[in-house]
C-alpha cells in the first residue's frame, strides 16, 4: 500500500512538473518587431536537444511538456538574426523576453504592409524603400517632410496656408496613400495630407512602396503607400522615452512616453508639443521667442506654429490571438498674421487656423489553426479645421472677431472603416492565400461643402495570391472589386513576380489603380486671400495601369553588405483630375485630364556594415499630359540624386550622419489667367544636413547635435505662368527655412523585474 501511494505521488510529481508551460515573446531588433518562426532548443547537461519549439505569427514561443529543471542551456535562432545562446538554471531563469540583434547592420530589414505577415525586405514580392528610427533620429527629423526630403522619387509642396504636400513617382495629392499602422490619415487639404502635422516621436520605421496598391488599399493608393510603423512594444517591465529638441529657427519640442508590461499586456501614454515661432528670410539666426514690434515685419513666410499630440496604446498577447487599442489625438493651432493695413498702418486682419484630429482603432490578430491567421482592422477618425479671423489693433494688440460669414469657415470630416483579411499558408505548401475585405464610410460637413453635408460609401473585397512554384520564384497576383455610392467601380487586377538566382533578384509588375473623386473634390469651396478653389460634381474617376521592373544584386562578405538596384517604372493615368482657371478669372476649379504619363529610372547603392552605412542613388523622372485643349508630344525630364552615410567611431562613441540631395531644374506646365497653357521651369537646388551624437549612462541618454540645410537654401525661381490656385504672380518656390543648428537630448530607461527579464 505504502509502495503503491509513492509510485502515485512520483507520477503526480512528475506530471505537474511537464504539464508546466513557460511563453516567451520573442522580438527583433532594431525595429522592436515579434519574430514568427524563430527556433528554440533546449539542451541537457550532455548538449543533446532535449526539447525543441518554434515561435508563432505573434513571435511567442511556448515550452511545455518538458521537465524544465533539467535544461541547462537555450538557443533561440532566427534567419537575418545573431543566435542567442543562454545558460540555464531552472524554470527561474526563463526570460520572458527575448531580443534578437540583426545579423547584418543595415539591409535586413522587415516590412509588413501589404504582406502575407511581417517578412524579410528581400524576400518581399514588393520593391520597397524602408526609413529605420535610426535615420530619423541622425537627421533631427520632426515630423514627415523633415524625413522625406532625402528620399529619391519624392517631391514636396510647400503650401503657408495648406502645410506641406508630396508627389511620388511625378504624382502627388490625392494619389498618394498614408497610413499610420494600417489606418488611413484624414483631413486633406487640396488632395494633400499635411506631412508636417504626422510627428515622428513615436515612429519605429517607415514604409514606402511605390506604384498602385490598390488591390490591398483601395481608392487614393495609385501613386504608392506610405506605412509608418509605430512603436508597439515595452522593452521592459517599465519604459520611459522621450526627446526634447530645438532649431535655431524659433523650433522647440519636447515628448514623452511611458510604457509598462504586466503578464500578458502591455500600456503606454505618450504626449508632446511643438512650438515654432514663425520664420521669414531676415529673421537672426539665433531664433528665441520674444515680443516684436506690430509693424511691417510681423507677416513671416513661414507661418507660427504650436502642435499638440497625445495617444494611449493598449496591446493583449496571448499565444495564438493578440489585440491592440489604440488613440492619437492631435491639435494645432498656426497664424497667419496679416500686413498693416492703408492709410494709417495701426490695424491689421489675421487668421488662426485650429485643427483637430482624433483616430481611435482596435486591431484583433487571431490564428484560428495552424495554417490561418487573421487581421481585423476597425477604427473611426475626426478631423475639424477651423479658421478664425480677426482684426487686431496694433496700438494695443487686442483682436475682434469679425461676424462676417465669408472670413469665417469650420469644416469637418469624420470617417469609419474596416479592414480585415485572412492568411491560409502551410509550411510545406507552395502556396499562400489571402482573402480580405474593406468598407467605409466617409462624411463631410462645412458651410462651404454643397448642401452644407455630404457622405461617401464603398465596400470591397480583394484577394491575393502567392505562389512559389520553386523557391526562386515568387508569383503574386490579386484583385479588388467591391461598391462606391458616387461611382460605378471596375474590377482592380495587380500581379507581382520575383525571380531569384543566386544573388540577383529580379522583380516585374503591374497593377491597375482607380480612385473615385474625394468629397472635396466634387463639393468643397476653399476660398481665402490666398485661394480660390472650387469643386466639381461631373468629375469622372481616375484610372491608371503602372508597369514596373526591379533588378538588383547583392554582395555578403563577413559582416558587410553590399545591395545595388536599378528600377524603372511607367504610370498611364486616364481622367487624372487636377486644377484650371476659369477663363478670365483667378478661380480654379478641379477637372479631368484626358491623360497623364509619368515614367522614370532610378538607382541605388546601399553599404552596411558594423560601424557604417551607406547609401548612393539618383534618378531621372519624365512626365507629360495631354488634355483636350492642348498636347505636349515630348516628356519633361527632372534629375534627383542623394546620397548618405552614418558612421559610428567606436572607440569615441561617437556616431556621424551625412544627408544629401539634388534636386534638379524641373519644367513645369503653368495656366495662366486666361487659360493658356505654357511651359515653365524651376530652378535647381542642394540640400544638405550633418549631424553627430554621443550615447552615456549605457546608452540611456543620446545627445545629438546638427546642421540643417548646410547651403542655406530658402526660396528657387519659378519661371513661366503668372499665378497658381494657390497665389497669384509667384515668380519662387517656398523650399526650405534657411541655415539653422538643431540640438537633441533622447533618453530611455528601462526598469526590468526578475519576472519579465529580456535576454539580449
Amino acid at each position: 500500500m505504502i509502495k503503491q501511494a509513492f509510485i502515485y505521488f512520483s507520477l503526480l510529481v512528475t506530471g505537474s512538473v511537464y504539464s508546466q508551460h513557460v511563453d516567451m515573446h520573442i522580438i527583433g531588433l532594431p525595429d522592436s518587431v515579434e519574430v514568427p518562426g524563430a527556433r528554440v532548443h533546449m539542451l541537457d547537461n550532455n548538449g543533446e536537444v532535449v526539447y525543441r519549439t518554434s515561435s508563432n505569427f505573434q513571435g511567442i514561443a511556448r515550452i511545455q511538456g518538458v521537465n524544465l529543471s533539467s535544461v541547462t542551456r537555450m538557443e533561440i535562432s532566427s534567419m537575418g538574426y545573431k543566435t542567442i545562446v543562454q545558460e540555464m538554471k531552472g524554470q527561474s531563469s526563463f526570460p520572458a523576453r527575448i531580443l534578437l540583434q540583426p545579423e547584418h547592420k543595415v539591409l535586413n530589414q522587415v516590412v509588413v504592409t501589404a504582406s502575407h505577415g511581417a517578412s524579410n525586405q528581400k524576400e518581399s514580392a514588393y520593391s520597397s524603400k524602408i526609413i529605420t528610427a535610426e535615420k530619423i533620429s541622425a537627421m533631427g527629423a520632426v515630423s514627415l517632410n523633415d524625413v522625406l526630403t532625402n528620399e529619391v522619387n519624392i517631391q514636396l509642396q510647400q503650401d503657408n496656408v495648406l502645410g506641406t504636400g508630396i508627389k511620388l513617382q511625378g504624382t502627388g495629392g490625392q494619389n498618394v496613400k498614408i497610413l499610420i499602422d494600417g489606418v488611413p490619415v484624414i483631413g486633406r487639404l487640396d488632395g494633400n495630407i499635411d506631412l508636417s502635422q504626422i510627428n515622428l516621436s513615436n515612429v519605429e520605421r517607415i514604409e514606402i512602396i511605390e506604384g498602385p496598391l490598390s488591390v490591398n488599399y483601395g481608392s487614393d493608393a495609385l501613386a504608392g503607400t506610405i506605412n509608418i510603423i509605430t512603436k508597439k512594444t515595452v522593452k521592459a517591465s517599465w519604459q520611459i522615452e522621450g526627446q526634447t529638441f530645438y532649431e535655431s529657427v524659433g523650433q522647440y519640442n519636447a515628448d514623452l512616453r511611458i510604457g509598462k508590461r504586466f503578464g500578458h499586456h502591455m500600456v503606454a501614454v505618450r504626449g508632446g508639443r511643438y512650438f515654432f515661432d514663425g520664420w521669414s528670410p531676415d529673421d537672426k539666426f539665433w531664433a528665441y521667442p520674444h515680443k516684436t514690434p506690430a509693424d511691417t515685419t510681423r507677416t513671416h513666410l513661414w507661418n507660427p506654429k504650436e502642435q499638440y499630440f497625445g495617444g494611449l496604446d493598449y496591446r493583449y498577447i496571448r499565444n495564438n490571438w493578440s489585440l491592440r487599442i489604440n488613440y492619437e489625438g492631435y491639435f494645432e493651432k498656426m497664424t497667419n498674421r496679416g500686413a498693416p493695413q492703408k492709410p494709417y498702418l495701426n490695424r491689421a486682419f489675421d487668421d488662426e487656423y485650429l485643427t483637430n484630429r482624433h483616430t481611435v482603432s482596435g486591431n484583433l490578430s487571431i490564428k484560428p489553426s495552424v495554417n490561418w491567421t487573421g487581421n481585423i482592422l476597425l477604427s473611426g477618425a475626426f478631423y475639424e479645421r477651423n479658421k478664425n479671423t480677426y482684426l487686431t489693433d496694433l496700438t494695443n494688440l487686442e483682436r475682434e472677431w469679425l461676424n462676417n460669414p465669408q472670413m469665417q469657415d469650420t469644416t469637418g470630416y469624420k470617417q469609419v472603416m474596416s479592414r480585415g483579411n485572412f492568411i491560409r499558408k502551410k509550411d510545406s505548401s507552395t502556396v499562400s492565400l489571402e482573402i480580405g475585405y474593406e468598407a467605409s464610410l466617409e462624411a463631410m460637413r462645412g458651410k462651404r461643402i454643397e448642401a452644407s453635408q455630404q457622405s461617401m460609401f464603398y465596400a470591397d473585397l480583394f484577394s491575393t495570391l502567392e505562389w512559389r512554384p520553386i523557391e526562386q520564384i515568387l508569383v503574386k497576383p490579386g484583385v479588388r472589386y467591391g461598391y462606391n455610392s458616387a461611382y460605378a467601380t471596375i474590377p482592380i487586377p495587380s500581379i507581382h513576380t520575383k525571380f531569384t538566382l543566386q544573388s540577383w533578384t529580379l522583380r516585374a509588375s503591374y497593377a491597375r489603380g482607380f480612385r473615385a473623386p474625394s468629397i472635396k473634390e466634387l463639393y468643397f469651396e476653399f476660398i481665402d486671400i490666398n485661394h480660390n478653389i472650387i469643386g466639381n460634381a461631373d468629375l469622372k474617376a481616375e484610372q491608371s495601369n503602372n508597369f514596373q521592373l526591379n533588378i538588383s544584386k547583392g554582395f555578403q562578405f563577413k559582416k558587410r553588405e553590399l545591395d545595388l538596384e536599378l528600377k524603372t517604372f511607367y504610370n498611364d493615368i486616364r481622367n487624372q483630375i487636377t486644377l484650371q482657371v476659369t477663363e478670365g478669372t483667378m478661380e480654379y476649379s478641379y477637372f479631368n485630364l484626358a491623360r497623364s504619363q509619368t515614367t522614370g529610372v532610378n538607382f541605388s547603392v546601399e553599404y552596411g556594415g558594423d560601424n557604417v552605412r551607406a547609401s548612393l542613388g539618383g534618378s531621372l523622372l519624365a512626365y507629360k499630359i495631354e488634355s483636350p485643349e492642348y498636347v505636349y508630344p515630348e516628356f519633361l525630364m527632372y534629375p534627383e540624386a542623394r546620397a548618405s552615410i552614418q558612421y559610428n567611431w567606436k572607440l569615441t562613441g561617437l556616431s556621424f550622419g551625412l544627408f544629401y540631395k539634388y534636386n534638379g531644374r524641373q519644367p513645369n506646365y503653368f495656366i495662366d489667367a486666361e487659360g493658356t497653357t505654357s511651359l515653365g521651369q524651376t530652378e535647381d537646388y542642394h540640400m544638405m544636413d550633418i549631424s553627430v551624437s554621443r550615447s552615456f549612462i549605457k546608452k540611456q541618454l543620446t545627445v545629438s547635435l546638427g546642421l540643417k540645410n548646410l547651403f542655406d537654401v530658402k526660396q528657387v525661381n519659378r519661371t513661366g505662368g503668372t499665378g497658381t490656385a494657390h497665389a497669384s504672380a509667384v515668380s519662387a518656390n517656398n523650399i526650405a527655412r534657411g541655415r539653422s543648428v538643431f540640438l537633441s537630448l533622447r533618453y530611455n530607461f528601462q526598469i526590468n523585474s526578475k519576472k519579465n527579464g529580456t535576454t539580449n
